[in-house]
């Protein structure tokens, strides 16, 4: 899989050290949780991952805000 994206096997490590019990802290979710969305992930045809900055992006931000 090398090549595909940088940086991923440092990523990867990084996410495999994490201690399990702090990710549920940091997080709210159980590992059990987890665990099923990363199966969802894995599992599906497709995936899309969106992220967005909410009001500050909005038309009207400066007055909403």
């Amino acid at each position: 899989m090398a090549g595909l994206t940088e940086g991923f096997w440092e990523y990867a490590a990084h996410v495999r050290s994490l201690d399990p019990a702090e990710v549920e802290r940091a997080t709210g979710l159980s590992w059990a949780e987890i665990e099923a969305f990363a199966e969802e992930v894995r599992t599906a045809g497709s995936v899309i991952v969106c992220w967005a900055m909410g009001i500050t992006q909005h038309r009207d931000a400066v007055a909403t805000i």
